[in-house]
């Protein structure tokens, strides 16, 4: 199984539009307007099901650790979470003495 990021969809989509001659055509083979196909390959929209699918492809997910992070005290990274000057007992925990940045 491949992976692609966003750009490497926009080019397979464009390969396929190539392919079927403009974007009419292949809005029309795949039963989407040529409207919605124009606002995705513009990047005003990212590509849904009915497209992705036409492509052979599906929508995944994924979350990455990110550098950097305040840990709390359940050990966990909350990117909002601000530890740094608060307590760490219990007490401060259960009456939610951690701020949050806004």
């Amino acid at each position: 199984m491949t992976a692609l990021d966003l750009i490497g969809v926009y080019a397979r989509l464009r390969a396929a539009v190539k392919q079927a001659g403009d974007q009419q055509t292949y809005a029309r083979q795949i039963g989407i307007s040529p409207a919605y196909l124009s606002d995705v390959l513009n990047a005003r929209r990212e590509p849904g099901d009915s497209i992705l699918s036409a492509l052979g492809l599906r929508k995944q997910v994924r979350y990455v650790e990110a550098r950097n992070q305040s840990a709390t005290a359940d050990g966990l990274a909350h990117p909002r979470a601000d530890v740094s000057s608060q307590s760490n007992s219990p007490g401060a925990r259960a009456s939610g003495a951690f701020s949050r940045e806004g």
